[in-house]
């Protein structure tokens, strides 16, 4: 770097986008595409959010450039989809003990990166925290 130039820094960069996303999620602000799953129920997303989460998404979206699009995900129940999305958008979701596995297999089927492709519970602990 030489001596005319700055390097400047958002220190809190990660921290207030968590939140931007976080409250664009639960207010469906600026929400462009609605996913619809089991008996037609609905959930609000950005395309951009779940594209970068999931290659499933990427590659489907990237096909239909329009906005407020509709997308019907049939193999997958409501509260698996909106624990996807929570995870998407937070980093984090909570699921219950039972449906831990519907829940990575749905994550599978989306390609939704940040978590194991296969799950070995020996090996999980250092993504999946036990609540009890």
């Amino acid at each position: 770097m030489d001596a005319s130039t700055y390097n400047l820094s958002w220190q809190g960069f990660n921290n207030c986008f968590t939140s931007v996303f976080s409250t664009l999620s639960e207010e469906g602000i600026f929400s462009d595409i609605t996913l619809i799953c089991e008996k037609n129920k609905k959930l609000k997303a950005h395309k951009v959010i779940i594209s970068a989460c999931s290659a499933f998404f990427k590659n489907i979206l990237l096909d239909l450039p329009s906005s407020n699009l509709n997308l019907y995900i049939d193999s997958i129940s409501y509260e698996d989809l909106k624990c996807v999305l929570s995870f998407m958008y937070n980093g984090r979701t909570v699921v219950q003990k039972e449906n831990l596995d519907n829940f990575m297999n749905a994550c599978m089927k989306l390609e939704i990166v940040g978590l194991p492709e296969k799950r070995d519970d020996k090996n999980s602990s250092d993504i999946i925290e036990s609540t009890e």
